[in-house]
This record gives structure tokens, C-alpha cells and sequence, in this order.
């Protein structure tokens, strides 16, 4: 089996910094100045982005199965290049329906381009170190919404909408043309091919049934809830503590801290079985979710760091877990399948949360680690399940 260039996976985490940080974070400062030159409110431009999860949704198997058929790094490559034609031609015409037309490309750009592709193609790579080498790419990623933050708000500030967008297409354009360059010599077309399998969910073994199940029910309630409750941070802290900067600050300790969270995982989690890294972090995440109810500055930071950690770490879980049950033959479409509903759920998680919190707003938080227990629970339930592929049966 090959061995993965380090070069090639500090790439592919770069690309997740921009992929992440360009198709979707960078709308929390485009939005407005957006919303201005098409002359509509910055609310309707959030429910037209948020269109854009759905597109994954419906996409995920059909991308999955591309990641298998090319390699990841062509599939990877085309998504970047669309996404830097989506976000390159916003500004081009002064109309709401452009505007949707160029998120409809950039939402299938982001479905191409973004973690569950990142995440194949190293277990394509090296499924030996496949747990290392997605810690390392997620790494990156954790950094995506502070980095392009710090770049794009003083370009657009300065420069405006339009070089902000153009800036954009360039960063993506150009790591798309890099990945495409590599797909060349890193995965030979000859290579994919030649280990082909068959994959239909009737094919599969009574084990890898169950534990595709349960990975993706887990990843579906749990991408709900976090798409739910991080919407919100900041107004949850506004109101519980009356300051809107120390809201604002406490919100954006969850980024650094996946971050920690993923060097954790790196340097020491990896000799514990995945499975139970796994239920660790979910109780991060539930404990941190809780501790945000108490209204005291100083245990809200405890909560954020423990939320971000623990987030951090769930990441790598289920990008690994499924090596756990499925070869890199088949991984991209076991993912595939696995995103259909997570996308779904991440989808509606902004619209319930609102509900929620509009309408039950002293017991919000309550509710949101109500449902990441449910995700435990499932999540839990594979250690009930043999390890699946052999390659890492020896070491979970």
C-alpha cells in the first residue's frame, strides 16, 4: 500500500482552510455588503446560503461515487475551480436571482471540495494512517473561519465587494488547479480504476449495514444540534450576560479551541480506540452545552473550551469511525451515503434552532444537548460491532 505524501496532506489541509472558510464562513462579512448590491436584506441572503446545505445533501452519494471512480483529488480540484466561479461572478450583475444562481454553483462547489472529499482521499492515500492523516487535515480546517476572517474583512472593507469576491476566485482557482495537477501523479487514473468494488447498501454485511446506520443517524442529529446551537452563541451570551462584545468574544473561542482539541487528538488520543474517543467527546460537548446555562463570564469561557474540544475531536471520529467499517475502495460512497442525511440535518439545525430559541428560550440549550445525547447514544451503540476492515482491525 502507498504511503502518503506529507507534502500532499499539508495541501489538502490548506485547501480545507479556503474551502471551508471561502464557500461558507466568509458569508457571515459577505452577506451585507451582498444584501446592499443586489438591494435586498441580509436575512433573505442567509435563507438563499442556507439553500446551499441541501445541495450537499442531494449530492453527497452521487460525489461519493465519483471519489471512488477518479480519486478524490480530481473530485476535489473541480469542486475548488467551481467554487472560485461561483464566488468570482456574484457581483457581476445587480440581481437576487444572479446572486442565487452563483450560491446554487458555489453550493456544489462546497460539496466537492470540503471535508468528506478531503477525508477519502487520505484514506485513498494511506488507509493504514488514515486516523493521523485526517487529524492533520481537520487541523487546518478548525482555523478556516478566524483566518479568512483576518484576510477578507479588511479587504472589503478597504477595497470593497467586488476585489473581495475576485481575491476569493484566485485563492480557490489557483488550489484547484494545484489539486488537479497532483491528482495526476499522487492518484493515476489507472490506479482507481483497477480496484473498483461494488457498493449498494443490499451488498453489504449485516455488520456494515448497522454501523452505517448508526454513523449516519449519529452525524444527522448531531450536525443538526451544532448547526443549531453555533448560529446562536451569540445571542445566547448577549442575553444570558448582557454584554454583546463579551458575547462576541466567548463565541469565537469555539474555533482555537477545535483546533486544540484536533492536537489533542493527534499527539495523544490516537492510541485509545476511536470508538470511545468518540463517546469522550460527545460528553465534552454535552457538559460544555450545559455549563453555557450558568450565567458567569468565567464559566462560560470553561464552556466554550470545553464545546470546541470536544467539537475538534468529533470531527476526526466520524471521518475515521467509518474507515473503521468500510475499505478505501467503497469509503467514498459509504460517505456518500452517510452525508445524505447529516446534510439534511445540518440544513434544518438554523431553522429549529431559531424555533426553539424564540419559543423556548430558557430551556434552548436543554434541548440542544438533548439531542447531541441522542447522537451519543448511537454513536455508542458501534462498540457493540466488530471492526469491519481489516486493515484496521488490529488498532481502533
Amino acid at each position: 500500500m502507498q504511503k502518503a505524501s506529507p507534502k500532499a496532506i499539508h495541501f489538502l489541509g490548506l485547501t480545507q482552510i479556503f474551502s471551508y472558510g471561502l464557500l461558507y464562513y466568509v458569508f457571515a462579512i459577505l452577506k451585507e455588503p451582498l444584501a446592499q448590491h443586489v438591494a435586498v436584506s441580509p436575512d433573505t441572503i442567509l435563507k438563499a446560503i442556507s439553500a446551499l446545505l441541501f445541495i450537499q445533501a442531494i449530492l453527497s452519494y452521487l460525489i461519493g461515487q465519483f471519489v471512488d471512480r477518479i480519486g478524490g483529488l480530481r473530485v476535489l480540484g473541480t469542486g475548488l475551480l467551481l467554487g472560485s466561479i461561483g464566488i468570482g461572478a456574484l457581483w457581476i450583475v445587480p440581481s437576487f436571482w444572479w446572486v442565487c444562481l452563483c450560491l446554487g454553483i458555489i453550493g456544489i462547489s462546497f460539496s466537492l471540495a470540503t471535508y468528506e472529499v478531503a477525508f477519502s482521499i487520505a484514506v485513498q492515500l494511506d488507509e493504514r494512517r488514515s486516523r493521523h492523516l485526517i487529524s492533520v487535515i481537520s487541523f487546518y480546517g478548525g482555523v478556516a473561519s478566524t483566518v479568512v476572517w483576518l484576510i477578507f474583512s479588511p479587504i472589503l472593507s478597504h477595497f470593497g465587494l467586488i476585489t473581495a469576491c475576485l481575491s476569493a476566485a484566485a485563492i480557490l482557482a489557483s488550489l484547484g488547479s494545484i489539486a488537479l495537477y497532483l491528482s495526476g501523479s499522487v492518484q493515476p487514473l489507472h490506479a482507481r480504476l483497477a480496484t473498483q468494488t461494488d457498493f449498494s447498501f443490499g451488498l453489504l454485511s449485516k455488520i456494515e449495514k448497522n454501523a452505517l446506520l448508526l454513523i449516519a443517524g449519529s452525524n444527522a442529529i448531531y450536525y443538526m444540534a451544532f448547526s443549531a446551537v453555533t448560529l446562536l452563541w451569540i445571542s445566547w451570551f448577549s442575553s444570558s450576560l448582557g454584554n454583546m462584545t463579551l458575547a462576541v468574544i466567548l463565541a469565537s473561542l469555539f474555533g482555537p479551541f477545535q483546533v486544540v482539541g484536533r492536537v489533542i487528538e493527534m499527539r495523544f488520543a490516537h492510541k485509545i480506540d476511536a470508538r470511545i474517543t468518540g463517546i469522550i467527546a460527545f460528553c465534552l460537548i454535552i457538559c460544555g452545552i450545559l455549563l453555557a446555562m450558568i450565567p458567569h463570564p468565567a464559566l462560560a469561557v470553561i464552556s466554550m473550551i470545553l464545546y470546541g474540544i470536544g467539537n475538534g475531536i468529533i470531527t476526526i471520529m466520524f471521518g475515521f469511525v467509518t474507515n473503521l467499517y468500510f475499505s478505501a475502495n467503497v469509503y467514498g460512497r459509504a460517505k456518500g451515503l452517510i452525508t445524505i442525511p447529516r446534510g439534511f440535518g445540518m440544513a434544518l439545525g438554523p431553522f429549529l434552532g431559531s424555533v426553539f430559541y424564540g419559543l423556548y428560550d430558557g430551556l434552548f440549550l436543554p434541548i440542544i444537548a438533548g439531542f447531541v445525547v441522542m447522537a451519543l447514544l448511537q454513536f455508542a451503540l458501534l462498540l457493540r460491532l466488530p471492526v469491519a476492515n481489516n486493515v484496521h482491525q488490529n488498532k481502533t
